[in-house]
């Protein structure tokens, strides 16, 4: 009887262990396949070489060892110029699972390799043609203590940009997400960000990116065209 009474507390705590060690592979995403990544990241091909004024060269992909190392299932590199203005945008853009595009960001992988941030990192949200709100987080990166890249960042699951600090909170670990990074040459350190090349190329990129990412997306409609609707 004494025999059996020991072993109580072992099968209560089985079930507790088995539990707890799926709940933490879920966390991080250890458990399950996730065959919709492949699909989404072939949609990086639909991304636009052309919109507006701006002109994109592909440039190369990650190399295997990196790719694997960022956590990205498919990646695209982007430099636009404009034809106009002579401004040059370098975008940057991968597909993988959140955990993998949560930690990998440039505020983490810019100091890695040398860069010092400079000044404050900042929440900057801009409105695009299509009036939509698009949230960046924006930061400048040195090597030698002046400025020389400016760069924006941001999250989507669904053609909606986001940027917070924790990204657990806005999606979900079981849907694809895209990771968007701009990053022009910075010329006058005292310009207001909305005149950057970069918020200049969001305002035109993001509504075309979040069509060609997101088949389901759907625009916001335009103020006045609601109201006409409406009268």
């Amino acid at each position: 009887m004494k025999t059996l009474l020991a072993f109580i507390p072992f099968v209560v705590a089985l079930p507790i262990v088995v539990c707890a060690a799926i709940w933490q592979g879920n966390q991080t995403e250890r458990w399950g396949a996730f065959p919709e990544l492949a699909i989404c990241a072939k949609r990086l091909e639909n991304v636009p070489l052309e919109v507006g004024d701006w002109k994109g060269t592909l440039g190369e992909k990650l190399d295997e060892r990196t790719r694997k190392a960022a956590e990205a299932e498919g990646d695209t590199q982007i430099t636009y110029d404009n034809t106009k203005t002579g401004e040059r945008v370098k975008v940057f853009i991968v597909c993988g699972r959140l955990m993998g595009v949560m930690k990998h960001r440039p505020d983490r992988c810019y100091p890695a390799h040398g860069y010092k941030e400079v000044g404050e990192r900042m929440q900057h949200p801009v409105t695009t043609n299509s009036e939509a709100k698009a949230h960046f987080q924006s930061a400048a990166y040195s090597r030698d203590g002046q400025p020389d890249a400016r760069l924006f960042w941001s999250w989507s699951s669904d053609g909606n940009w986001k940027a917070p600090d924790d990204l657990r909170s806005d999606f979900r670990r079981t849907i694809p997400v895209f990771k968007v990074h701009f990053e022009n040459e910075v010329v006058d350190p005292k310009a207001p960000l909305d005149q950057t090349p970069s918020v200049n190329l969001i305002r035109e990129l993001i509504p075309e990116l979040s069509k060609a990412l997101f088949p389901d997306y759907k625009p916001p409609v335009p103020a006045d065209k609601e109201t006409s609707a409406k009268s």
